[in-house]
């Protein structure tokens, strides 16, 4: 692993330590993702309307869109469920470690 990438996941691994930086990664990947699915949606509706919505129908985007509003919709499910555990206290080791796999898994 280059230099570079071994400070940067000292970095990770000394913020996921914590709670709030659990919370913080959380949100930070749920903000991006729900982005990124906004993007494609905006993306379709401005193809349908200049090319026709059969255009929209066929692009590769369509498929992108649907994988990315999948992923935004876990993050999300993520986030919430480790929130609400900690109750604004911050979640226990075991809901992270639960939301991750949950994550992972799907």
């Amino acid at each position: 692993m280059q230099p570079d990438r071994r400070s940067r996941l000292a970095e990770l691994r000394a913020e996921l330590a914590e709670p709030d930086g659990v919370i913080a990664a959380l949100l930070e990947r749920a903000a991006r993702m729900v982005l990124i699915a906004e993007w494609g949606e905006s993306w379709l509706r401005e193809k349908a309307e200049r090319e026709g919505q059969v255009a929209a129908f066929t692009s590769p985007m369509l498929t992108r869109f649907f994988t990315a509003a999948a992923e935004a919709r876990r993050a999300l499910e993520a986030l919430a469920k480790v929130q609400a555990a900690g109750a604004g206290k911050g979640p226990d080791a075991g809901d992270v470690l639960e939301a991750v796999q949950n994550e992972q898994s799907k």
